[in-house]
């Protein structure tokens, strides 16, 4: 013979009354409630703490990158018997990468945006010839004068005076 709820209960309150009930589900009700609660803010941490530590390993990778493509860089240009052989490659490299945006169709004075150049020379100190080369196959000329007409400056410039400071 099995009982229904509403028996149990009326079981229930008729022995311990319904204030007794009331405190002892409240009771339950709490500690369940704490129970809960702590587990669900660990996860909340756990969560929150994956997130920072994968944001601190992206920043620290991409300046681990960006500091090993620079040197990779400074070793390629260093590799040059003069400055003459070093201006050929320069425009090698800036006519390539002309021909494979133009390609893509994209005109590579479009990308001397004042966003792109404050981005590449202010936040990631790209020089004037690493623009020119990597990114827009542009002169270094045109990227220095449209640098000048956002009045955007070299930061390798601005490292060296403080430097010397």
């Amino acid at each position: 013979m099995t009982s229904s709820l509403k028996e149990d209960l009326a079981i229930l309150i008729g022995k311990y009354g319904m204030r007794d009930i009331h405190e002892a589900l409240m009771n339950r009700i709490s500690v369940e409630y704490s129970y809960i609660k702590k587990i669900m803010e660990n996860k909340v941490e756990a969560k929150v703490e994956a997130k920072v530590e994968a944001k601190v390993e992206a920043k620290v990778e991409a300046k681990v990158e960006a500091k090993v493509e620079e040197n990779i860089i400074e070793v390629k240009e260093k590799k040059f018997k003069d400055s003459k052989e070093q201006k050929i490659w320069q425009k090698e490299q800036e006519e390539k990468k002309r021909k494979e945006n133009l390609v893509k169709g994209i005109n590579p004075k479009d990308l001397l945006t004042k966003e792109n150049l404050k981005k590449w020379i202010e936040e990631e100190g790209r020089t004037y010839s690493y623009i020119a080369r990597e990114y827009t196959g542009c002169k270094d000329s045109e990227v220095s004068s449209a640098a000048k007409l956002y009045n955007i400056e070299n930061t390798h410039k601005n490292v060296m005076i403080t430097a010397k400071k």
